[in-house]
């Protein structure tokens, strides 16, 4: 079984390249990578190998665009392809630094179609996890949530009623860097991929499970 990952906007992607694509804009200004781990790739695909990683609050210089992706430059000269959602204009803190500052409230599903589902994570501050795919015959998204606490009301586990996410299993983790891990148990035997969006606005991040038989 192949399981796909397609992501709209991810604490855990950025993406190299070594060529200059056709069609890039030129620009140039300076961004802050704004999730936890930016995973640098070889070429502006999800499919591209990982050649490094980049940390929160690491100034990135955009030299030109293309589509929805910067092509960005590393303060130690290494250069790649990111999607635009993943800077701030402005600095944020470095993992470091960030302390104990978000509370998961709440996890709710809703059914779109037989095809379709979402996952909405509530929050108290705008908050991107560390989101991966875990294939195999029994396929699973993974979200950590770091620095992070989940409310006692909402225990540990989330009743599913979907027929993509058959359960939904919250592990909190105490200590100095406090995380929340949050796993999607998915229905064996189909393709599926996965969507992500943070609404920072509403302190909202989404996850759209789509699923085809293989």
């Amino acid at each position: 079984m192949q399981l796909a990952l397609c992501i709209m906007m991810t604490g855990i992607i950025i993406l190299v390249s070594l060529f200059n694509p056709c069609g890039a804009e030129a620009a140039e200004d300076t961004f802050y990578v704004e999730v936890l781990v930016a995973r640098i790739r070889q070429a502006p695909t999800t499919e591209s190998p990982i050649l490094f990683k980049a940390r929160r609050g690491d100034p990135m210089v955009v030299d030109r665009k293309q589509g929805d992706w910067y092509h960005v430059k590393h303060p130690d000269g290494r250069t790649g392809w990111a999607h635009q959602q993943l800077f701030s204009a402005t600095a944020q803190n470095s993992p470091q630094t960030i302390g104990q500052n978000y509370h998961l409230k709440s996890v709710r599903l809703k059914s779109i179609s037989n095809n379709k589902e979402t996952i909405a994570f509530q929050l108290d501050g705008s908050h991107t996890p560390e989101t991966f795919v875990l294939k195999g015959e029994w396929p699973r998204v993974v979200c950590d949530f770091l620095n992070t606490r989940v409310l006692d009301s909402l225990g540990d586990r989330v009743e599913s009623e979907g027929t993509l996410v058959r359960d939904i299993r919250i592990a909190p983790y105490g200590g100095g860097a406090p995380r929340v891990r949050v796993v999607l148990d998915l229905a064996p035997g189909r393709n599926y991929a996965i969507d992500q969006t943070l609404f920072k606005k509403e302190n909202r991040y989404v996850i759209t499970v789509n699923a085809t038989m293989p």
